[in-house]
């Protein structure tokens, strides 16, 4: 798999309220802790870049005691959730 499958996976799962635990995501997807903190940088650059997200503080906070990452429960889709997909067709047609 390559980068978009990854930054899809990781963003799916943030979305969805889980956490991202770099250590663990690195070992399954095969690359380094920087990487995935690279692809963090890059789901938090589209998250202040959309406007279907109203961001109240930074979107993608890191727990320095799990060295995990999880979405900003602050952070609300607009009304039509359109977020999602139009996430998916951005990253798809690169």
């Amino acid at each position: 798999m390559n980068q978009p499958y990854r930054l899809l996976s990781i963003y799916t799962d943030l979305i969805l309220g889980r956490e991202i635990n770099k250590v663990y995501v690195a070992n399954e997807w095969g690359v380094s802790c920087r990487t995935i903190q690279r692809d963090i940088a890059h789901i938090r650059n589209y998250i202040h870049e959309s406007d279907d997200w109203q961001i109240l503080d930074d979107p993608v906070i890191y727990n320095h005691e799990t060295e995990s990452y999880y979405l900003n429960t602050e952070i609300q889709i607009n009304k039509n959730n359109s977020i999602y997909a139009h996430a998916l067709k951005r990253t798809v047609r690169k």
